[in-house]
């Protein structure tokens, strides 16, 4: 098995679609208060499309089962989605063929850490929402992002934020703070990265891009971004392309992701 069918089935077994469709709302007490909840909460998907502009073509990078790019349909005339596993996308392509305008509605299976299967420039917008997190090149999916993005195109980008004070209470009293899903062990094996605000602008100004917007999800999200650093659990930015990432230093990026631009500049 090559490196790429050994992610996509890592990616297609936590996330089979049969998984999403027994999921049951909970009883008791928490059901009787889950109304409340979602009345004050915003989803991820809800959060990152209202800082979405408006455009010609949108791109959704791991877009799992697709509710983002069918969302992003109202602002856009073309709306694109690439995702590694074969089990979302199946879900993403069921929803899109019951719609009148599926033939403006394209799903792609692609692992992304090749490479994105665009022309430079080819999108008004992209996001990138819980994508980074699981990567084992970041840099260079940046780096590819800002390829195909066009100047002054829009970029939205959400991770989970390491610094939410649960976590910072469990590593106060020796605890392994964790972002996703865990095993036995307690271990996330799928999150190789961790994020903070701070670290997250930082990469995109690397990258090329200018961060313009710091925003959150989740219950009371309004209220989690007075501190996002400290009361939010994942970190969501709206940035666009300033300037363009050479391509020398984007194919040095696919096989050293800590490769620093300034270093070919001063030589």
């Amino acid at each position: 098995m090559n490196l790429v069918k050994s992610r996509e089935a890592i990616y297609n077994r936590p996330y089979d679609h049969r998984r999403f469709r027994t999921s049951r709302r909970p009883r008791g007490p928490l059901g009787a208060l889950l109304p409340f909840i979602e009345r004050f909460s915003t989803t991820r998907t809800e959060a990152v499309f209202r800082l979405l502009p408006r455009g010609k073509r949108f791109l959704d990078v791991g877009c799992g089962s697709g509710d983002l790019v069918l969302m992003a349909r109202e602002r856009f005339e073309e709306v694109y989605g690439v995702d590694i596993s074969s089990a979302r996308l199946r879900i993403a392509e069921e929803k899109a063929f019951r719609r009148p305008d599926k033939d403006r509605i394209h799903f792609i299976k692609h692992d992304v850490e090749e490479g994105l299967p665009f022309p430079d420039g080819f999108f008004d917008a992209v996001a990138c929402v819980a994508v980074l997190e699981h990567l084992v090149n970041p840099p260079f999916v940046l780096a590819e992002i800002n390829r195909v993005l066009r100047m002054n195109g829009g970029l939205v980008v959400q991770v989970p934020n390491f610094t939410f004070f649960p976590n910072r209470l469990k590593m106060l009293i020796g605890k392994l703070p964790t972002t996703g899903y865990t095993d036995d062990v307690g271990i996330d094996w799928l999150h190789l990265h961790i994020f903070t605000p701070e670290v997250l602008i930082k990469l995109l100004l690397k990258m090329g891009f200018c961060p313009i917007r710091l925003s959150c999800s989740g219950f009371m999200a309004r209220f989690r971004r007075i501190w996002i650093s400290f009361l939010a659990s994942d970190v969501i930015v709206l940035a666009r392309k300033h300037r363009s990432i050479p391509r020398w230093f984007r194919e040095e990026l696919r096989t050293n992701p800590l490769a620093r631009l300034e270093l070919r500049k001063a030589s």
